[in-house]
């Protein structure tokens, strides 16, 4: 089931102007063709000669090989711990992310409180400058963590969400959100982990 969240903007660096966008939870087939027949392409058309995890990394493609379909069905099995969301701009999927309801903060001032977890999130190829010489559009990325924010809100966690960043983002979840980066893995991660405070998510929003 897919429900209409709001809209946002997003600003196309192309004509330095702003286009509407909408905001979904949940993701249909239309998400998921546009991942697989637009998204999918742009990934192997910038896939390294030297494939390797480095590389990938390096490249900041790490999420080319989600499986968006797959995720939606396991949402759909667990609507209690899941959502996913997608937001839409010109008509194509422009970003999507997949949270988890159930995880405790690792923060020294949040240790063991219920917090919102970005299990994955995940903007389309053509908007990654890593990945093209000219971007299409900027702020995907921070509506979804908005988002997962105003969730946390709603659950009553005080707007603490945490993450496992990807080498490429890095540095957005670190200035460009303002999270706290705690360097500790989780299972199976070596990726950095970040984590929102209530104070963290209040300076965001006043933004």
């Amino acid at each position: 089931m897919k429900t209409f969240i709001g809209n946002y903007d997003l600003l196309n660096v192309q004509t330095d102007e702003f286009e509407e966008a909408f905001l979904y939870e949940g993701i249909d087939e239309k998400n998921l063709s546009d991942f697989g027949a637009m998204w999918l392409p742009e990934f192997k058309s910038n896939k390294p000669d030297e494939i390797s995890q480095e590389s990938i990394m390096d490249a900041n493609m790490e999420d080319g090989i989600w499986d968006w379909k797959k995720l939606e069905s396991e949402v759909q099995k667990n609507r209690l711990r899941y959502e996913i969301y997608a937001i839409e701009c010109n008509g194509c999927t422009q970003g999507l992310m997949l949270v988890d309801k159930v995880c405790c903060g690792k923060h020294p001032e949040q240790v063991g409180k219920p917090i919102i977890y970005v299990t994955l999130l995940a903007t389309a190829p053509w908007n990654r400058p890593r990945l093209s010489d000219n971007p299409l559009y900027r702020g995907v990325g921070r509506t979804l963590i908005s988002c997962a924010i105003s969730l946390s809100l709603e659950e009553e966690f005080e707007g603490r969400i945490g993450l496992h960043s990807l080498l490429g983002a890095e540095v957005f979840y670190r200035t460009k959100i303002g999270m706290t980066d705690l360097d500790i893995g989780s299972g199976n991660s070596d990726l950095r982990y970040f984590e929102m405070t209530m104070d963290q998510a209040k300076a965001f929003i006043s933004e």
